[in-house]
């Protein structure tokens, strides 16, 4: 997992010239920034080089559409119902303690529960975890909010959320 000072400097760096994206000598796994997803094909780059995602779909024929507007340089687009970026088993996050994880999002509606990355399936008796966006509250009374679920290999689950009305549409946010 990354340090505070860690998470302060990459943060700072989206402050300044975006063009030059961080080094990868504090123990980061992979960096998407999305400016290097490829139009032609289904590929996004890692930054890194060490792990390049897919955009896919679950069933549907779309994939996330690459845009020029994002927070900071490109963005992709994703529809909401079915569209996600793979990036496979990552190794490095086998059977670790510690994560650090983060991303831009901007929700252009909060009608549905939508989630922003995850590893596993909650559901599945193994450990995964999940970062997402829950619009109703259902489980907590808690409401238009980011919750992070955490379900261990022993099956216990964990969970932290925001603040009820926290996420709004059509802003961006990180996570």
């Amino acid at each position: 997992a990354l340090s505070q000072s860690e998470i302060d400097r990459l943060y700072q760096n989206g402050a300044g010239d975006y063009a030059t994206p961080p080094t990868n000598n504090d123990g980061g796994v992979a960096y998407w920034s999305f400016d290097q997803a490829d139009s032609d094909t289904r590929v996004v780059r890692d930054e890194w080089g060490n792990h390049d995602g897919v955009r896919g779909t679950k069933g549907g024929t779309d994939q996330p559409s690459i845009t020029e507007n994002g927070k900071r340089g490109k963005a992709l687009t994703f529809d909401g119902d079915d569209e996600y970026i793979g990036a496979g088993d990552i190794g490095e996050v086998e059977g670790i303690d510690q994560l650090t994880a983060s991303a831009w999002i901007r929700p252009h509606s909060t009608d549905s529960d939508m989630v922003v990355m995850g590893k596993g399936d909650l559901a599945d008796s193994s450990s995964a975890w999940v970062v997402w966006f829950d619009n109703n509250g259902a489980r907590s009374g808690v409401s238009n909010t980011i919750s992070w679920d955490i379900r261990d290999s022993g099956g216990t689950s964990y969970k932290t959320e925001g603040t009820d009305g926290l996420i709004t549409a059509d802003r961006w946010y990180h996570v």
